[in-house]
């Protein structure tokens, strides 16, 4: 652990406890009101969070504006027991690292937007560069632990529902921004809200974001100066930056009427690529693409006590992927299947790279019914029955591979030939439909006692069905203490790629995968023994079995062989020294075995944790700062670089109410600008963390 930086980042919390005027510009939650937030996460219905049988965290938009978070990722680093890391691949994909279990492309992560999911078919990730904005969020609900029979596939070690500002919390708290600061970044945003005579309700969110990345994170050492050596060429453009700019839109919308509600929600993107496949720096490469999701919801109440909810989902998804595998002037053995390093052919130069432009279109229905009886006094019902179906069509253009090269060219110039249609595509046109069926029954027992017992069952077109069952126990030991046993069983359905990738240089799909599964059991207490002082321990054991893995050297292809098994424990407390100076910490120590290695899990920290003081010091003058640190990190079995470096970074917001409705706040991320690493592949550098940046907001409320 880098001491001098702790003891820094230490001092600067440890400054913030000093006495200060009892006014605040908004108002810091109370203990009491922090407990009885409810959330919908963990069950479907609402409950409060000290009593919802699950481990959970809930980040309100008024915590989120008192912070220095922009985005979903700076809000999930504030997140008890989250570790989030940026993993060296085809785009900057912030990933979340819950429990030791961890992807570059947040697979076993379950990500919602008001309770729909955003993941993709394509490779089960949520998307390439998903950049959400926190002034649409009106809070993030995070559980830890499985949940798939609540939401089926992918609630594998986590769930994160994204919860946008709707009409009723517009209505009250509509505002317009704009935000600048460090490398050119800037977001334009507002959200409005009306109730309406009538009865109608609507909300409008908006945002745009922009930056050109930060430019001192220097790509040293590509794979391409590996085969520059081999093969006497000088292609590799590193060292060079990594290309992180950005542009995003965002709009989210909603409407209530009645027994009816709408939500929609739009994105569009344009980022540059940080790398190609095969991690060859591509700075002229791009990610472009539109997301559009809208749910259409309609309650009835057909007699006392039963609820019929309904909702028709809707989902487009429109992705242009162009890179360049290789640079230009690579020079590489093409086999006579026309692929990279594959045997018959010889060497061929790429005057001018080795190109694709890949076109992904996703399209998406559901409808779900669900049954909600809460008629009898003991017990509330869920029933649920569904069904959804999911479209895939994919087309390439490339001047390599099957159906274009042979190995016999000896140079190739940028033609690219289009190969859609064709059996030469490297993903198939592939379509899924899913049907399920889910039952749970929240049973009070008596005044101390409640047990939450469900049950879902999947049926998948292409890979089969799945039962997956959960219990919760909770128990009000005292009237300061809670105590939750949990038990959860989840999946996570391999992908379209996954399943169908061909033709592809790098990676190879297996069409007999099995879904990947996580039993865990949890057993957690909380202790409140006064309005100012919270205390929370949780231990968790789990297993997981057919982990899908690349297994290969050059071409690589998914198995059913990866095994984990882990345990830990998370510590949380909270201190209100007063209304307007509360104290927040957490640690995790997380224990994971890679059955196949016998060792750690690569690149997942044994020891995570976070500190926070937030204070409002003066009339209309408050401070937050937040402190997270990570230590301990593993590399993979095959990987010879250094050990990885632990590390502690500090950010802040300093915000001033000058007005009555006018407010400006300052932001400092990575304060002492602490350099620190994620690791990457054997033989290459590891992918640097951004510096410290500046930012600047100054905001309207109406």
């Amino acid at each position: 652990m880098k001491l001098r930086t702790i003891l820094l980042s230490s001092l600067l919390v440890s400054s913030l406890f000093a006495e200060g005027e009892l006014a605040m510009v908004d108002r810091i939650y109370t203990l009491e009101e922090l407990q009885n937030i409810t959330i919908v996460s963990s069950t479907g219905t609402e409950q409060k969070l000290s009593e919802a049988p699950s481990v959970a965290t809930v980040i309100t938009a008024e915590q989120i504006e008192r912070s220095s978070a922009r985005t979903l990722s700076e809000i999930m680093q504030m997140a008890s027991g989250v570790h989030v890391y940026y993993p060296l691949g085809t785009a900057r994909n912030e990933s979340y690292d819950i429990r030791g279990i961890n992807t570059n492309a947040n697979n076993q992560i379950l990500t919602l937007i008001n309770g729909v999911s955003i993941k993709k078919y394509e490779l089960g990730q949520t998307m390439l560069f998903f950049e959400f904005p926190a002034s649409l969020i009106q809070r993030v609900e995070i559980i830890r632990g499985p949940g798939s029979a609540v939401y089926g596939a992918d609630a594998f070690s986590g769930t994160i529902n994204i919860i946008t500002k709707d009409a009723k919390y517009l209505a009250k708290h509509s505002q317009a921004g704009i935000r600048y600061g460090s490398f050119n970044t800037a977001e334009v945003y507002g959200n409005y809200g009306q109730v309406y005579d009538s009865g109608l309700e609507m909300g409008l969110n908006l945002s745009y974001m922009s930056s050109k990345g930060d430019e001192n994170r220097i790509f040293k050492s590509d794979t391409q100066k590996i085969f520059d050596n081999l093969f006497s060429t000088n292609a590799s453009l590193s060292p060079a930056p990594y290309p992180t700019d950005y542009k995003v839109l965002n709009l989210s919308l909603n409407l209530n009427y009645e027994n009816f509600s709408m939500n929609l929600w739009g994105y569009s993107q344009d980022n540059g690529l940080i790398s190609g496949g095969a991690n060859v720096l591509d700075p002229e490469g791009s990610v472009t693409g539109n997301y559009l999701m809208s749910d259409f919801n309609y309650k009835i109440n057909i007699a006392d006590g039963i609820q019929w909810d309904n909702k028709l989902l809707l989902a487009y998804n429109r992705m242009i992927f162009d890179s360049s595998l290789f640079p230009s002037g690579t020079k590489l053995p093409i086999g006579s299947d026309g692929n990279f390093f594959r045997p018959g052919g010889g060497l061929v130069t790429f005057t001018q790279g080795a190109h694709t432009t890949n076109n992904y279109l996703e399209q998406k229905a559901g409808l779900e019914s669900t049954l909600l009886i809460t008629k009898y006094e003991k017990h509330k019902i869920r029933l649920g029955v569904g069904y959804q179906y999911i479209d895939l069509t994919f087309k390439q253009k490339a001047n390599y591979g099957a159906g274009v090269l042979d190995g016999t060219e000896g140079s190739v110039d940028g033609t690219l030939t289009d190969l859609t249609g064709t059996p030469n595509i490297a993903l198939p046109n592939s379509t899924r439909e899913l049907f399920f069926l889910s039952l749970q029954d929240i049973y009070t027992i008596n005044n101390s006692w409640e047990l939450t017992s469900g049950v879902r069952y999947d049926n998948y077109s292409d890979i089969g069905d799945t039962v997956n069952p959960r219990l919760g126990l909770v128990n009000h030991t005292t009237d300061t203490i809670i105590t939750k046993l949990l038990y959860g069983r989840a999946f996570r359905a391999p992908s379209a790629g996954e399943l169908g990738f061909q033709n592809n240089p790098v990676l190879l799909g297996n069409p007999n995968l099995k879904p990947e599964t996580i039993d865990m059991l949890e057993l957690g207490m909380s202790y409140t023994p006064n309005k100012k002082l919270f205390l929370s321990a949780n231990i968790y054991g789990y297993k997981i079995d057919n982990l899908i893995s690349q297994t290969g050297t050059t071409t690589r292809q998914y198995q059913n062989i990866g095994k984990q098994d882990g345990a830990g424990v998370e510590l949380e407390t909270s201190y209100h020294f007063s209304a307007d100076l509360l104290f927040k910490a957490d640690y995790s120590y997380r224990w994971t075995k890679n059955k196949a290695t016998d060792k750690a899990v690569a690149g997942s920290p044994k020891h995570i944790g976070h500190a926070m003081v937030d204070w409002t010091f003066r009339q209309g003058w408050y401070i937050n700062s937040d402190l997270m640190f990570a230590a301990d990190r593993e590399r993979a079995s095959t990987n010879t670089n250094a050990k990885i470096d632990d590390y502690a970074v500090v950010n802040a917001a300093l915000g001033y109410r000058a007005y009555k409705n006018v407010e400006a706040q300052i932001m400092v991320r990575n304060m002492f600008d602490t350099i620190y690493y994620d690791p990457t592949p054997t033989g290459l550098e590891d992918f640097p963390s951004a510096g410290r940046s500046l930012y600047g907001e100054l905001k309207y409320r109406f």
